[in-house]
């Protein structure tokens, strides 16, 4: 059997905070096997351990992972994402020191034969302040868990399209260029979009819409049917990307922080789905032949959906902030809100003899 060596590329890159959710820590590696040939384009199984004390300490917490590694061996994992039943929110980090231990599997599988431990030499702010009290010095963070967690300050992507060869080339700080192949026929790909280091684009004469994450460095692309109008326009926000597909009856959305697309049905018998809108990576439409109202989130990434009544208003057009989403029910007397933080959709009542209610007014609190 051939023994696969971790080379070291990215350790702690970038950490996100999350209101009432886990941290998460960007973890990168490139795999080689003895020969020092790269394992490219394989899916490999990753179980990551925290330690704390030494090497062979106690595990304080520990998840696994099922990734692929790119055209260049790099393997990219969010520890604190992982499958895990500990909660990585819970580590005290001014407890330590700590060490990180990573084993993996190269079949993909559960069966961990390769064995890497290193010491966590420095604690992220976030994660530190969090149980170590508060640390000096300037700056604030407004990041929630609706918002792609993956922004480095100083770290750019490019992408541009190169037409002869009928392929769309991106890169970005922490690996090297990528490719993906397009068809041109007729129609070719179309323009670029860019978001949060991330871009997307639409082949058309392969029915299909491709994405590109800065954090796994590959393209992924979900298909689309075309008998009469097939998809419409990219919607981004925060790294996150959604299109309709109108001979689906389905929105297809593609999350940034995973790369995977996935999507939701809705009916379409007379008026369809309208009124699509985007906050802070999170995106919502009406269905108004449903009578509901849909909210995808991106921390979580599934949907979510309250039903209305519509005898003679239905709902109105949904407003938003900071990743939350309000609209109001008038045949039901109700305003329902969209919470980020949690997914859930509440609504509150109001009485209407007279007048009833009024508009929405809307506070951000991260204004100045």
């Amino acid at each position: 059997m051939k023994k696969t060596i971790f080379t070291l590329l990215t350790f702690l890159v970038t950490l996100t905070t999350f209101a009432q959710a886990p941290e998460l820590v960007n973890y990168q590696a490139i795999i080689r096997n003895s020969d020092g040939n790269l394992v490219q384009d394989s899916n490999i199984g990753m179980r990551v351990s925290i330690l704390q004390t030494n090497a062979t300490g106690t595990a304080v917490y520990t998840e696994t992972h099922t990734v692929s590694t790119n055209t260049n061996g790099l393997v990219t994992i969010m520890i604190g994402g992982g499958t895990s039943s500990d909660d990585f929110s819970a580590i005290d980090w001014s407890t330590g020191p700590y060490f990180i231990k990573t084993e993996t599997d190269i079949a993909g599988g559960t069966n961990y034969t390769i064995t890497g431990t290193s010491q966590l030499l420095s604690v992220p702010y976030a994660l530190y302040a969090k149980t170590a009290g508060s640390v000096s010095g300037g700056g604030s963070s407004n990041q929630s868990a609706t918002q792609n967690p993956l922004n480095l300050n100083n770290n750019t992507s490019f992408a541009f399209k190169s037409s002869d060869e009928n392929k769309i080339y991106a890169w970005s700080n922490q690996g090297s260029w990528s490719f993906v192949s397009y068809t041109n026929t007729a129609y070719g790909a179309g323009s670029l979009i860019a978001s949060n280091g991330n871009f997307a684009f639409k082949a058309s004469d392969d029915n299909k819409m491709y994405a590109w994450s800065f954090v796994t460095y590959n393209w992924t692309s979900v298909d689309y049917t075309n008998t009469a109008y097939g998809a419409g326009s990219i919607t981004a926000s925060k790294g996150n990307f959604i299109f309709k597909g109108s001979d689906d009856n389905k929105y297809f959305v593609w999350n940034g922080k995973t790369g995977v697309w996935s999507s939701i049905s809705y009916v379409n018998t007379a008026y369809g789905p309208n009124s699509l809108t985007a906050s802070e990576g999170n995106f919502a439409f009406k269905s108004s032949d449903e009578n509901k109202i849909y909210a995808w989130s991106a921390h979580t990434g599934t949907w979510s959906s309250v039903s209305y009544t519509n005898t003679a208003y239905g709902a109105s057009s949904i407003t938003a902030s900071n990743g939350n989403f309000i609209f109001k029910a008038r045949d039901d007397n109700m305003y329902y809100v969209w919470n980020a933080e949690d997914g859930v959709w509440t609504g509150t009542s109001y009485p209407n003899t007279a007048y009833g209610a009024g508009n929405i007014v809307v506070s951000p609190h991260n204004e100045n």
